[in-house]
């Protein structure tokens, strides 16, 4: 699934005049797919049957159904970007979680040489981000910040409400609100990363 979000440079808000791009693509190996991961991210209900194969069988239905090619996807992208009507040779600049990972299968679906033209190198990713500040407190012999440093517990402790975990465009939005908490509480940090009582990390 792919989702990229427009955010407003001053403020990290996404633009209202831009639509999110959001698609699922169509699965090219049907053997690589994770089945568990399909529920996870909530593609699918689970199905109550003692057979295995059925229940591999629904939610591969459901991603082949709402698939869209990944040849005519790229094409969407680069029309949504062109359509945002940005400078000649302006790059869109990724704030990410773990875009070191995430980057390697856009670059693989859009190809090197359309990835080189539309994404800056110059990411933000709050992954590093999250250990740097770690690292911050263990270099002065103080507590880390944060025990984990995935997105969901990074939400969690900083008390950001999520609709739909695991999936893109939710976790697109998700980490645009993270990037920004860490930046608007200056430095030294003074996030509050204690996490609601009822909330399951």
């Amino acid at each position: 699934e792919i989702a990229a979000v427009v955010l407003n440079p001053y403020t990290l808000d996404p633009v209202d005049d831009i639509i999110p791009f959001n698609l699922l693509l169509k699965p090219e190996n049907i053997d690589a797919i994770d089945f568990n991961a399909l529920r996870i991210a909530g593609m699918t209900h689970d199905v109550i049957e003692k057979d295995k194969a059925i229940q591999k069988k629904e939610p591969l239905l459901n991603v082949m159904e709402m698939g869209v090619d990944r040849y005519m996807a790229a094409d969407m992208f680069v029309d949504w970007f062109n359509a945002m009507g940005l400078a000649d040779r302006k790059k869109l600049i990724p704030v990410a979680h773990n875009w070191v990972f995430d980057s390697i299968f856009i670059r693989r679906w859009l190809g090197n040489k359309t990835f080189e033209l539309l994404f800056s190198p110059l990411y933000r990713d709050t992954l590093p981000i999250s250990l740097f500040e770690n690292d911050i407190r263990g270099y002065r012999g103080e507590e880390y910040l944060f025990a984990k440093n995935n997105l969901s517990y990074l939400c969690s402790t900083m008390h950001i409400e999520r609709d739909r975990a695991h999936r893109a465009l939710d976790d697109a939005v998700a980490t645009a609100k993270v990037y920004k908490t860490i930046l608007t509480h200056g430095y030294p940090r003074q996030i509050n990363v204690t996490p609601d009582e009822d909330q399951q990390i």
